[in-house]
């Protein structure tokens, strides 16, 4: 089994996202980037933005990758992780920025703000819709020989409605995620 890293690059204007390789080789951990293909999202009026609007811009970066990922890679390939380099000042551990300055213009709406909860929370909801979300490439139509084409494209039709039903649901709830803000 392969396993993948989302690297993420989260700049004031921007978020550029790559799929990175780890493996292990006698005993020698090594991350290399597993193509020259990098997802970037421009952010502009980052000073006026809601935080909840630049979080969600790096999860629809997040979410071209994995779309890409799915759609290029086998089936025992997994994304195990995210590894986030984002400017400071900041709190790493704790994941709280406090960002404020006035001469950047960019971020001050995240000071106080814990990032690494926000993320996570945005995170989930991709996840959510993603795990109800119909992916024709793992279906395995029946075998049995009493099943015609018919009835296995009417079932595959009804997945799929079943499928987006449910995504629809969770795409109405997503708009109440929900961030969390430390008290400092």
């Amino acid at each position: 089994m392969s396993s993948f890293v989302i690297g993420l690059d989260i700049g004031g204007t921007h978020i550029t996202a790559t799929l990175v390789r780890v493996e292990q080789v006698l005993g020698n951990r090594t991350a290399t980037i597993e193509c020259d293909v990098f997802y970037t999202r421009s952010i502009e009026n980052t000073k006026e933005k809601d935080p909840r609007s630049i979080i969600s811009t790096w999860v629809e970066c997040i979410e071209d990758l994995i779309h890409d990922f799915v759609k290029n890679h086998q089936e025992n390939e997994a994304i195990i992780g995210i590894a986030c380099g984002i400017p400071g000042p900041m709190d790493y551990e704790r994941g709280v920025s406090y960002i404020q300055s006035t001469q950047l213009n960019k971020c001050e709406k995240f000071f106080g703000l814990n990032l690494h909860f926000s993320l996570q929370d945005s995170l989930r909801d991709l996840i959510s819709r993603w795990k109800h979300v119909y992916n024709p490439k793992y279906f395995t139509p029946p075998t049995s020989p009493r099943t015609s084409l018919f009835d296995r494209e009417k079932q595959v039709a009804l997945e799929k409605s079943l499928h987006m039903k449910r995504a629809n649901e969770i795409n109405s709830t997503m708009n109440q995620a929900s961030f969390h803000y430390k008290d400092l």
